[in-house]
């Protein structure tokens, strides 16, 4: 007569297939928490990183390279009196702002006036810009011509701007006296923005926006 089963051995043929399948759903789960990619067969999974258009490091060597393709570039965009985008040859698109001068924001009175004022300035000529460096808003700031003239002198001599006295240090002497004259002269002849009685500085108008923010 062959043995009886015992208790144990009868939960062993009763349970086993259960408790094993059991098992076998909490580990799935658990490996889906944890390491979802073993399940999705994604084991070599890599993340492509967009390509940037920030500016290149405002190092020499960085700006030398960078100049390389701004010679080659032309005009996206148009911001305001002294600020545009420009397009290279690799389809980078950077943001520049004119050195030596400060024109009005777009929300000040001659703004937009301004802004078309270098619209026309560079509509028809090819733009020729440097960098000089980058600012803290990761802008270029560039010297540019078109049609063989400097664009922020042109800008002053319009009265569509202020010759940007913080900065005069990043200017050469002879800039500097030039951007002085022209506002002096654009200053008493009443040209552009010098028509108001009392125009207000773009750097003291940004503060005032800061301070009401």
């Amino acid at each position: 007569m062959p043995p009886r089963p015992t208790k144990f051995s009868s939960f062993t043929q009763k349970h086993w297939r259960h408790l094993s399948i059991a098992t076998l759903v909490v580990g799935l789960i658990l490996a889906k928490i944890f390491a979802p990619d073993l399940l999705d067969g994604n084991q070599n999974t890599t993340v492509d990183i967009p390509k940037t258009t920030s500016p290149a490091p405002a190092t020499k060597q960085g700006l030398e390279q960078l100049n390389t393709q701004l010679a080659k570039s032309k005009i996206d965009h148009i911001s305001d009196g002294d600020s545009f985008s420009v397009r290279t040859p690799d389809g980078q698109i950077y943001k520049v702002r004119l050195r030596g001068v400060d024109a009005p924001e777009k929300s000040q009175a001659y703004g937009e006036k301004c802004k078309q004022s270098l619209i026309e300035l560079t509509g028809r000529s090819t733009i020729v810009v440097t960098a000089h460096k980058s600012d803290r808003y990761g802008r270029l700031v560039v010297s540019a011509k078109a049609g063989g003239k400097d664009l922020a002198m042109e800008q002053i001599r319009k009265g569509c701007g202020w010759f940007y006295v913080a900065y005069a240090s990043e200017l050469s002497p002879a800039e500097r006296e030039a951007y002085a004259a022209l506002e002096q002269q654009a200053r008493k002849n009443d040209t552009g923005l010098w028509r108001e009685a009392k125009p207000q500085a773009p750097w003291d108008y940004r503060k005032q926006k800061r301070e009401a923010d």
